[in-house]
């Protein structure tokens, strides 16, 4: 991967700058939410970036088997234009077109719903590029809680919906320092970058784009949900670092009755399991069909576990093909929520 930090901006692959368009113009007050998100799904080193009208999202998947994406709104962004380039914009600056596009139309950016722009970044990269300031350090993230209801994502294209997270109401925690983020991408999507400040320090660093691979479709949301819960991301977590870490494999079972709901492996160490109960006051909301068990690749659902530490809540969800859906809701700065969603293949097939 090719990139580099400047104080000024070049253009994509030897272009003239008087004849650049651009395609994506996008601006953030903090990236520190955005940062968080892509750390939650940092188990692959590349990752799609697809951007629709509706906003962006960042896919990972592993072994045809587990996906997570991270999807920001665009109204996640305090500026967010995209669509079909026309016509040619003045050369100038990165810097300078951002910050000339607060309360402005995008003339050269029309609205087109039908339009997206498909390819990957490599997501190490990236992370590194996001955080060249020392004070965009990425901690866990023990916010309050806000509001539940049913979310579909609409970050762009895909994701699953009903019975998920919603967002929520109350503020989130207030960073001591803020670093912002412009967002340029150009017209063939051959070329990312990036304007950081902070401090009224500019970074630039441009990352050359690769060609998208197919992903698979799980249609998680094409089958009818068996078993949802919506539980504390703090007391999941430490119940899934407590399960034996030699385990291949992992299960949830599901129940009317008590415990409700458990967790288990079996590993070198014999058997470990932990047990909630709907009336516990870590679990929000829960529904059974029938006592079912479905077991999953223990190392795809530890995928999980970057994703609560930044979280408040997660949903957890079950379809009626055994398919896993892990929801978690991060808090931004402003109150606002993000989502990361984590979807597991069961080890054996549902008929």
């Amino acid at each position: 991967m090719d990139h580099h930090h400047t104080t000024t901006t070049a253009a994509a692959n030897g272009d003239d700058p008087s004849t650049v368009a651009y395609t994506l113009l996008a601006k953030l007050h903090n990236v520190r939410p955005l940062v968080q998100l892509l750390k939650a799904i940092s188990f692959r080193k590349q990752t799609q970036c697809v951007i629709t009208h509706r906003g962006i999202k960042f896919s990972v998947e592993d072994a045809r088997s587990v996906q997570a994406h991270a999807y920001l709104q665009r109204q996640f962004f305090q500026e967010f234009r995209f669509g079909r380039p026309v016509g040619r914009r003045d050369p100038t600056t990165t810097t300078a077109m951002l910050a000339a596009t607060d309360g402005e139309q995008s003339d050269g950016l029309p609205m087109d719903e039908d339009f997206e722009m498909v390819f990957t970044l490599d997501l190490n990269v990236l992370i590194q590029c996001l955080t060249i300031f020392s004070t965009t350090g990425v901690g866990q993230n023990s916010t309050g809680s806000g509001g539940m209801g049913d979310l579909a994502p609409v970050g762009a294209g895909g994701g699953s919906s009903g019975g998920g997270l919603g967002p929520g109401g109350a503020a989130g925690s207030r960073y001591k320092s803020y670093t912002s983020l412009g967002w340029v991408v150009n017209e063939r999507g051959s070329e990312v970058e990036f304007v950081l400040e902070e401090n009224e320090v500019i970074s630039v660093c441009k990352l050359v784009t690769f060609e998208a691979e197919d992903m698979v479709d799980f249609q998680f949301q094409h089958h009818p949900i068996r078993h949802r819960l919506i539980i504390k991301s703090e007391v999941l977590r430490d119940a899934l670092t407590e399960l034996d870490s030699t385990s291949d494999k992992i299960t949830f079972n599901f129940s009317p009755q008590a415990p409700h709901l458990r967790i288990s492996t079996f590993g070198m160490s014999g058997s470990t399991e932990v047990n909630f109960s709907r009336d516990s006051d870590v679990i929000e909301s829960f529904h059974a069909a029938a006592t079912e068990h479905f077991s999953y690749r223990h190392s795809q659902v530890q995928h999980a576990l970057n994703a609560l530490a930044f979280s408040t809540k997660t949903s957890i969800r079950i379809n009626e093909m055994g398919s896993l859906s892990m929801q978690f809701m991060i808090q931004a700065d402003r109150g606002d929520a993000c989502f990361v969603e984590l979807l597991c293949l069961p080890l054996v097939p549902i008929e």
